[in-house]
């Protein structure tokens, strides 16, 4: 990751933050292969206030995932356009940033068990799911011959789904992806198409699938040692709540000095 001085950037975010180092992000899920080439993506860290407006309001999944955007500057296109799952994994570095540490905490429930595990994984073992496709857009010609080309998902759709009430409408979600037609007739074209049809945009759905690689671990609970597989694609995870570890805590006070 390169630091560079949010100044030299020629945007930004909020006057008081002109002076903060931003990181530009040189690896994400996506690959960046939906973004127009010469896109730049950085990030500051998180200051003391916004860290306790995020453990101490009850903000929305909405408003967090913006809040946590508000310290993302990108150079040649549009934030909204950033993917789904892009944007999680920028605000999980703008967290461990803000932390000064080099690790994040995973709470899950046993899959045996059903004991509630706290582990603390370390950023560099983060990695991300292999991508079918390297290229976009991807084009798809069902038996009505219907032509329909898609993106990936992104943080502008979510926004959407919210806005019209359809967080749960998987068809819709993914006809927000289609790059030749809106998604009202996306949506038509696909709910209307043949059921022949069913396992060529379900492959689509899979190919449009990029996020942080699952995680394996093992349970603390005595007697138990099941190995859990965790994916790390909740917000809750990836965002908040802060903090920092007992031991980065301690090493930063002194007494009687």
């Amino acid at each position: 990751m390169k630091v560079i001085r949010q100044e030299e950037l020629g945007q930004d975010n909020s006057q008081q933050f002109n002076m903060m180092p931003l990181v530009e992000v040189t690896q994400l899920p996506s690959g960046f292969i939906a973004y127009p080439e010469g896109v730049k993506i950085s990030y500051r860290p998180y200051v003391f206030g916004e860290i306790k407006k995020f453990n101490q309001s009850n903000m929305s999944k909405l408003n967090a995932y913006e809040m946590a955007l508000q310290g993302v500057v990108v150079e040649g296109m549009a934030k909204d356009d950033i993917t789904f799952a892009d944007m999680l994994y920028i605000a999980l570095l703008r967290k461990i940033s803000s932390l000064g540490d080099t690790s994040f905490s995973v709470s899950y429930r046993c899959g045996l068990c059903g004991k509630t595990n706290t582990v603390s994984v370390e950023h560099k073992k983060v990695s991300f799911v292999d991508m079918e496709v390297k290229k976009l857009p991807i084009e798809v010609t069902l038996s009505n011959d219907k032509l329909i080309t898609f993106g990936l998902f992104t943080f502008g759709n979510y926004k959407t789904l919210v806005k019209e009430n359809r967080l749960h409408d998987d068809l819709y979600a993914m006809a927000l992806t289609a790059k030749n037609m809106d998604a009202k007739q996306a949506y038509e074209t696909m709910y209307n198409a043949p059921v022949a049809d069913e396992a060529i945009i379900d492959y689509v759905d899979k190919l449009q699938y990029h996020n942080i690689a699952p995680m394996e671990f093992t349970c603390k609970e005595e007697g138990c040692g099941h190995k859990t597989k965790v994916r790390l694609t909740g917000g809750d995870i990836l965002i908040g709540p802060f903090r920092e570890s007992d031991e980065y805590v301690k090493s930063r006070v002194r007494f009687g000095i």
